[in-house]
């Protein structure tokens, strides 16, 4: 309220010139500005100590998750080298699988083929040996010939 009317402001008064507000303070400034930069340094200060006072548990947990991450990074490089290992050794397996079943249905499948050449080749090698003369016969006294 204004002055004459009472005091609803209990730090301030009326002035007696203008009508205007004046304080009680003896150095003529606002008890509650000054409470208030107290108040603000205190929180500013408690924000900075407090800040200071967690950097321990921001580092730990910051080592923790480093941690964690560190753990299953080298557990997925390990799983994809056993991954590699078991998947190459299978592959070669697998491979050498499918090579003797290929060799072993080709030459199932090429018989019918190569039966007919393998009798060509037998009759052509009974020709040649039945159209050789015939050795001399041995005499067991005589020496053999050079």
């Amino acid at each position: 309220m204004i002055a004459g009317r009472g005091h609803d402001v209990p730090h301030a008064r009326a002035a007696a010139a203008d009508g205007m507000l004046a304080s009680h303070t003896p150095a003529g400034g606002s008890a509650m500005s000054l409470l208030f930069t107290v108040l603000m340094l205190i929180g500013l200060l408690t924000l900075a100590v407090g800040g200071l006072a967690l950097l321990p548990a921001v580092f730990g947990l910051a080592i923790a998750i480093f941690a964690i991450w560190l753990t299953f990074t080298i557990l997925g490089l390990v799983l994809r080298v056993v991954g590699l290992v078991i998947g190459g050794a299978l592959a070669l397996t697998m491979a050498l699988v499918g090579g003797v079943l290929a060799v072993v249905l080709g030459i199932g499948l090429l018989l019918p083929l190569i039966v007919p050449v393998l009798a060509v080749a037998a009759l052509v090698w009974l020709l040649v040996r039945a159209s050789r003369p015939a050795a001399p016969p041995v005499v067991p006294s005589l020496p053999p010939r050079a």
